[in-house]
């Protein structure tokens, strides 16, 4: 693979979308109960010390996850009481590199960003859109569809956040486009029927948190001979997610993003 340079833009995400605490509402209580098996455990005392103004907040997270109530509940009740300046420095180490909660926040903002604007012939050069359904996975707000829309017979935006369904479609309508249809789910348990799908399309951060039962899942709601293309599900240095990537059988490119630099891309043709 060819490395472009790119001039990587440095933004924060906390000014750019002024995220505080409470906006972790906007999650997905999916996404709630994964980070707090894994992302926010690791944060430790800071996790703690930013919910402690923040009851809504730990209402949510005890609603959509009881099984971490009582102890997200006995940590905070641990945690020295802060004075706001202490919680805020410790909400902005929860939240300094949470992009998806930008974006699920501020959906306008995310689109307009320098690297919302990648080359759709990344698509168009590898698959023949006209008359074809198309999945959209981890639709976000909504890129790739608009991508596929004009061409497409139907597209599906396979997208867990409710903020963000609602988004793409009042943004669908106000492009007129009527053949995009939003559906609540995931890449690992998608409600689609065996082999229903031309081409499975995802860009950007929707794969890797089952790789293995993601794949089989592709191969089970792509048509034979469809096409699944992955738009930089990873980095170049992220070999747990390469390896079963490219064991099962996808050839790889380089999906270039604008002022973020080049990320793999992978393509295949369903082989039942």
């Amino acid at each position: 693979m060819i490395k472009t340079k790119w001039p990587f833009l440095k933004l924060d995400p906390i000014r750019l979308f002024d995220l505080h605490i409470s906006d972790l509402v906007c999650h997905d209580p999916y996404f709630v109960r994964m980070y707090l098996d894994g992302t926010w455990r690791d944060k430790g005392n800071d996790f703690f010390i930013a919910l402690l103004d923040a009851p809504d907040v730990v209402d949510y997270f005890c609603e959509v996850s009881p099984d971490h109530a009582k102890w997200i509940k006995d940590e905070i009740a641990r945690v020295r009481p802060q004075d706001p300046i202490q919680i805020r420095k410790a909400e902005a180490k929860l939240l300094k590199n949470d992009w998806n909660l930008g974006m699920a926040k501020s959906p306008d903002v995310w689109d307009a960003l320098p690297w919302s604007y990648w080359d759709p012939s990344v698509i168009y050069d590898r698959i023949d859109l006209k008359g074809k359904v198309v999945l959209d996975i981890g639709a976000g707000t909504g890129q790739v569809s608009l991508r596929c829309a004009p061409f497409a017979k139907k597209v599906f935006a396979l997208e867990p956040v409710a903020r963000l369904r609602l988004y793409i479609e009042r943004k669908m309508a106000s492009y007129g486009f009527s053949n995009v249809q939003t559906i609540d789910g995931i890449l690992a348990e998608t409600p689609i029927e065996n082999s229903a799908i031309d081409a499975s399309i995802f860009s950007n951060g929707s794969f890797g948190w089952e790789p293995e039962k993601e794949l089989k899942e592709l191969e089970r709601i792509t048509k034979p001979n469809g096409i699944v293309l992955m738009l930089g599900p990873c980095n170049f240095n992220d070999k747990k997610m390469l390896a079963p990537i490219q064991k099962a059988g996808y050839e790889a490119f380089d999906f270039e993003v604008p002022c973020n630099g080049v990320k793999p891309g992978f393509f295949k043709r369903v082989q039942k």
